[in-house]
């Protein structure tokens, strides 16, 4: 019998908080080092964002239309071939993931139509993370930035103009 007071019972108990301690920073480390999933991983902010990753320490699953064009070579990077608006895909490369990056982005020809890709992809995303228990979630868009600075202020430019600056020109003039 181990009494209150004796050194066995000291010792099991120290015992049992390293333990405790060890678990906790387990579970820290293994947020720390996570396994990540980046869609819209070729290039872009995409591919910027595998290579953070990558140089963080944490393990990478890229998923991409042209995951073999990922000019990037790393043991803690797995390349897969997958459409972002395809929920089959999407629910394969979920698995055993901790976090998902989106890094979509569209070409500059098709900024100049209705652009769905984010909302589509993003509504498959969310279902497919549901249905495989992942709860994080981080979108990011390079649009607006580098080249594409040139092209939204383009489109900016002439959304603006079409739909809020003529309006109102022609109410103000009507109205005088």
């Amino acid at each position: 019998m181990v009494c209150g007071n004796s050194p066995e019972w000291h010792m099991t108990r120290l015992a049992s908080q390293y333990a405790e301690q060890a678990t906790c920073l387990d579970s820290k480390l293994r947020l720390l080092m996570a396994r990540v999933l980046i869609i819209g991983a070729s290039k872009g902010i995409g591919l910027e964002t595998v290579r953070s990753a990558l140089e963080a320490g944490h393990k990478v699953r890229a998923l991409a239309r042209s995951a073999t064009s990922i000019s990037l070579a790393h043991p803690q990077l797995e390349k897969v071939r997958g459409n972002a608006l395809v929920r089959e895909d999407v629910e394969a490369a979920l698995q055993g993931v901790d976090v998902v990056i989106q890094t979509l982005g569209v070409s500059f020809t098709e900024l100049f139509g209705p652009v769905h890709l984010f909302s589509d992809a993003t509504r498959v995303l969310v279902a497919a993370m549901a249905a495989r228990g992942v709860k994080r979630l981080i979108c990011v868009t390079g649009f607006g930035a580098g080249d594409s600075r040139t092209a939204s202020a383009c489109c900016s430019g002439c959304r603006f103009t079409r739909c809020l600056a003529v309006p109102t020109r022609t109410r103000v003039s009507r109205s005088n």
